[in-house]
């Protein structure tokens, strides 16, 4: 990371953000001493990430618990 933070001129904690970043986004995944690889991108499945993260964040902000925050969704009605 110290090698590509030079390279791009940037410190070494924002490289390491940003594959965090990536990886919370499921567009990488690290594999220890093998590296980062590309993950299998489906444009659905981060659409849906983002979606649940969002969701998580103000079901807590709320303080509901997990169980109402899945009743929730459960009951979702049908437009």
């Amino acid at each position: 990371m110290r090698d590509l933070a030079g390279q791009l001129g940037v410190a070494a904690d924002t490289v390491a953000r940003a594959y965090r970043e990536l990886e919370s986004a499921a567009i990488v995944e690290t594999r220890g001493r093998f590296g980062t690889f590309i993950s299998r991108f489906d444009p659905t499945d981060a659409a849906m990430a983002a979606a649940a993260k969002e969701y998580v964040g103000v079901a807590r902000a709320l303080g509901l618990t997990k169980s109402d925050a899945m009743r929730y969704l459960t009951h979702v009605p049908d437009d």
